[in-house]
């Protein structure tokens, strides 16, 4: 019943009471009242009333060392302050803690982390407000170290920062890790909560892990939006790694429901979330699962516009997403909304089903393979790609590295790139890559050179499978204009070079009024290297090439043998030429 911070007052202070509580006796002006934390088991209870209470420097941090209830107003009339000179509350291990209708302001932490918080405990946070909070290093409002646990409902996160030290800050408003013994669980869930201009190096908002032998972090969050959250290296709002130099690997999960990132950015890669599975002692396991409508948007880095997800050194990524919508996220490098790599040994799975990818520039999707035994799969189904500048899918495998995509049921409309307006398929140097679509339409999509809707080429030795069935192109086109003079496939295009095989099979798919100089449909070339084509029960219609190949244009170079489309034609059975036109060199359906 004051504002003053003291240990002897006139009326019972915060830390008075709190002492009480710590004391399970009543002291000077301060008694105990009995109350309960969801109903489980009986605590002290505080009631703070309409005050800013201002946390005496000289006392510090108010230590909280038995089971307790703190609760406030509201928010905007119980504030507690720090002062920008100490942190407010430590919580000691596995005690019980409930705050409530509070605002935690200005605490600073200038050694460890928690500026406002330091949590060995099991705290919870409802209809909190944690606003500028700072420390040194890691957790700007809240550090969270095993056996901790922390749940959080109806509360904001505004301002607060993790404090560079010597190039490195973790989690600018909480930071959480488990490091120590074997087979244990930390979790933080987060509901109905914003996170608003946190900062750090790694994890903006969040940072949080576990390493060990059998250890597991577990974070989720619901119906959460995070914005302008910013990483001065990576993951602008979310940082998750599985492992550190030094320690053995854990397994990390996020899973993320019906939430919002929003123009939050990282200087180096992963705007909004940046995670990793690695191998460095044991192997590191990091699982992301994001569903119900969550939306990304105007998220920024230099990979992974909105999400950077990675496999090294033998760690395993599994990476789900249902009912997610990407919209204008940007990357300078690649992979405007997701960039997704593997190397050395490694796997890394994404699945994507019911998703939409609009105006992300750098492309929509990243996903690459490279290193030996280095293995990713992407499987895409029900999902809009529309407007998307830099390729919509972009996979690339190299050196061994193992790449298997899929496609079904969706639709790429209106999207753009030097090659591959929709997809582009890369195999090179003793690498085997597969890539399925499936009932798929392509509309509109563009290039400046080859392969309007898609562009797959394979080289140095590497093996690429392409199959497409019971699919539409229509009004794709590879550049036409004067300065295009040599754009290939307005459609599709496809090579083999330097000693590698493409096996190219096209069955019941439509292709109309798309547009190149050379090949208006399908460009097929060869240099050195072997194209294996099927084509059946297929229909070109009203296909134009400005120079040859109305629909189907096969170029042979050194090396190559075969006629028509490609090195070799296995088989073309069934298929129907309607219409399509060759302005130059002639072959209205087919040229060589």
């Amino acid at each position: 019943n004051t504002a003053a911070d003291a240990q002897i007052v006139f009326g019972c202070s915060l830390r008075e009471a709190i002492y009480a509580a710590n004391n399970d006796a009543d002291t000077l002006g301060c008694s105990e009242v009995k109350g309960t934390v969801s109903g489980v088991y009986g605590v002290d209870t505080i009631v703070v009333g309409n005050y800013h209470i201002t946390v005496s420097p000289n006392l510090g941090r108010m230590m909280i060392n038995s089971d307790l209830e703190i609760k406030g107003i509201s928010a905007q009339n119980t504030i507690i302050d720090g002062n920008n000179a100490t942190s407010i509350f430590y919580v000691s291990t596995d005690k019980r803690v409930l705050i409530e209708n509070v605002s935690l302001i200005n605490g600073k932490n200038k050694f460890l982390g928690g500026g406002a918080i330091y949590n060995y405990g099991i705290l919870t946070l409802t209809n909190v407000d944690l606003t500028n909070n700072s420390a040194e290093n890691h957790g700007g409002a809240i550090d969270n170290y095993y056996p901790a646990k922390l749940k959080i409902k109806n509360s904001n996160f505004a301002d607060n920062a993790a404090i560079d030290a010597n190039g490195i800050s973790y989690g600018g408003a909480i930071y959480s890790t488990l490091s120590s013994g074997t087979n244990k669980t930390s979790y933080i869930t987060i509901d109905n909560s914003t996170f608003t201009n946190n900062s750090a190096n790694y994890g903006g908002a969040i940072y949080g892990h576990a390493l060990g032998t059998g250890n597991k972090f577990n974070l989720g969050i619901n119906n959460t939006t995070f914005s302008n959250n910013l990483a001065r290296k990576d993951g602008g709002a979310i940082y998750i790694p599985s492992n550190l130099s030094g320690f053995s690997a854990g397994t990390n999960t996020l899973i993320i429901n019906a939430s919002n990132f929003s123009n939050n950015s990282a200087e180096n890669n992963g705007g909004a979330l940046y995670g990793t599975a690695s191998n460095l002692n044991g192997i590191g396991v990091t699982t992301l699962v994001i569903n119900n409508n969550s939306n990304f948007t105007g998220n920024l880095a230099v990979k992974g516009g909105a999400i950077y997800r990675e496999a090294l050194n033998g760690g395993i990524s599994t990476f789900t997403l249902n009912q997610v919508n990407f919209s204008n996220n940007s990357a300078e490098n690649g992979g405007g909304a997701i960039y997704n790599e593997t190397l050395s040994n490694s796997t890394n799975t994404l699945s994507i089903d019911n998703a939409t990818f609009n105006d992300n520039i750098g492309g929509a999707i990243m996903g690459i393979a490279q290193g030996a035994g280095g293995v990713i799969a992407v499987d895409v189904n029900a999902t809009t790609f529309s407007g998307n500048s830099g390729t919509a899918l972009y996979r690339y495998a190299s050196n061994t590295g193992k790449n298997a995509m899929s496609v079904k049921n969706s639709t790429f409309t209106n999207n753009s790139a030097n090659y591959g307006g929709a997809i582009k398929n890369i195999v090179y140097s003793a690498t085997l890559q597969t890539l399925s679509i499936d009932n798929s339409n392509f509309t509109g999509n563009s290039v400046q050179y080859n392969g309007g809707a898609l562009y797959s080429t394979t080289s140095n030795g590497g093996i690429n499978n392409v199959t497409i069935d019971n699919s539409n192109f229509t009004d794709n086109t590879a550049n036409i204009s004067p300065g295009g003079n040599s754009s290939r496939g307005g459609a599709i295009y496809a090579d083999a070079y330097n000693d590698s095989i493409q096996n190219f099979t096209l069955n019941n798919s439509n292709f109309s009024n798309n547009a190149a100089n050379y090949g208006g449909a399908i460009d097929s070339n060869t240099a050195s290297g072997v194209m294996n084509i099927n084509f059946s029960n297929n229909n070109f219609t009203k296909n134009t090439a400005t120079k040859s190949g109305g629909a189907l244009n096969g170029v042979t170079n050194s090396g190559g043998a075969g006629v028509n489309v490609g090195a070799i034609i296995s088989n073309i059975h069934n298929c129907t030429f309607d219409a399509n036109s060759a302005q130059t060199y002639g072959g209205g359906a087919i040229a060589n």
